[in-house]
């Protein structure tokens, strides 16, 4: 009887070791479903700022003197599959159903594929067992998380590291270009999960890169070359260029245009300036081109139809150019255009019906 007491005390703590271990299990995998869910799908608020009243209409309870507060929501890891926009109201990480605007389902496939791989990768470590004895089994499943654990961490150490050291050398190049007389903005260019664990503006670790670039308009005809040798072609993040109501011409543009490496503009601005459009003639430099402002410039029909035939440029601004009904022929081929300005033009109104016709916004 005396031998049974010691047996029993060690059942006990063996049973509730046995339950503590259980727990933790199950409490790491939780830990990881919901990390993982808080990554793939929650929203980051990428985008904010305040407009005053007036501008943005009147809403439900709201006076149109009263400020305007605009948020900008992402979602989805490792692919966006949801943007948001959102106005006068703060909204929050799962507020789905809050300023919808675009929607990508392959995106969202895509996320939940990557999201199901790891909680299955999970699942499958945690109910490994081997044929050897039970200690070699702890052990040798201690050993395969470990490694995955390493490797994982190392992964994300290395992606996170790049993402620095890339941010270190466009903010090299901003500061040279603001030397330059140029004003620059810069953005979060780290991976979406870090961001939506720790936040995009950190002190300690700048993860920034030149997303917008605005060229003085007091600048040197030779502006293009002296921003190349600043950096501004090596920019992988440059969004917008901005050289409106400048001096530069068609040569001066193609020259830039010759010296990019990594950018993919989306926003050209060249208003007021002499560029014809000729620059943009067999133009491989400007792929992922939406929007080309080119608003009181010289722009005429042959410019007007090279644009169009840029890969994805959606919407032009050829007001005030010297464009003519021949622009309206170009504009119908350009499979991607969603918006066009004739305004101040010599565009009659019978050619602009034809784009209307085919669901273009045009005026």
């Amino acid at each position: 009887m005396e031998d049974d007491a010691p047996n029993a005390i060690s059942a006990q703590t063996t049973t509730k070791r046995g339950w503590l271990a259980v727990v933790a299990r199950w409490g790491l995998y939780v830990a990881i479903v919901l990390l993982a869910a808080w990554i793939g799908f929650a929203g980051e608020r990428v985008d904010a700022w305040m407009t005053m009243g007036g501008l943005m209409g009147t809403y439900a309870g709201v006076s149109d003197k009263d400020n305007a507060v605009v948020e900008i929501w992402q979602h989805g890891w490792p692919f966006v599959f949801l943007n948001r926009r959102t106005e006068v109201y703060f909204s929050h990480p799962f507020a789905f159903w809050q300023g919808f605007t675009e929607f990508r389902g392959w995106a969202l496939v895509g996320d939940l594929l990557v999201w199901g791989a790891i909680i299955g990768a999970v699942w499958v470590l945690r109910r490994t067992r081997t044929d050897v004895s039970p200690r070699r089994s702890r052990f040798s499943l201690s050993l395969k998380m470990l490694l995955l654990f390493v490797t994982f961490f190392c992964v994300m150490g290395a992606s996170l590291g790049t993402s620095h050291l890339r941010s270190l050398r466009e903010m090299e190049i901003g500061a040279n270009l603001e030397r330059l007389g140029h004003h620059v903005e810069y953005e979060y260019i780290g991976p979406i999960w870090f961001s939506r664990l720790v936040g995009r503006d950190l002190p300690w670790l700048p993860i920034q890169g030149v997303s917008s670039c605005r060229i003085d308009r007091d600048a040197a005809i030779d502006w293009p070359e002296r921003t190349l040798d600043a950096g501004v072609g090596e920019l992988a993040n440059l969004k917008k260029l901005d050289f409106g109501s400048s001096q530069t011409d068609d040569a001066g543009l193609k020259r830039l245009l010759a010296g990019r490496r990594y950018w993919a503009i989306r926003e050209l601005h060249f208003y007021e300036t002499p560029v014809t459009g000729a620059a943009f003639e067999s133009c491989d430099a400007l792929p992922q081109l939406r929007y080309a402002n080119g608003w009181g410039s010289k722009l005429n029909d042959k410019g007007f139809a090279a644009l169009t035939k840029l890969p994805r440029v959606e919407n032009i601004n050829a007001k005030g150019t010297g464009v003519t009904n021949d622009a309206v022929d170009s504009a119908l081929q350009a499979p991607h255009l969603r918006d066009v300005d004739f305004n101040e033009t010599n565009v009659d109104r019978a050619s602009l019906q034809k784009l209307i016709e085919k669901g273009i916004d045009c005026w």
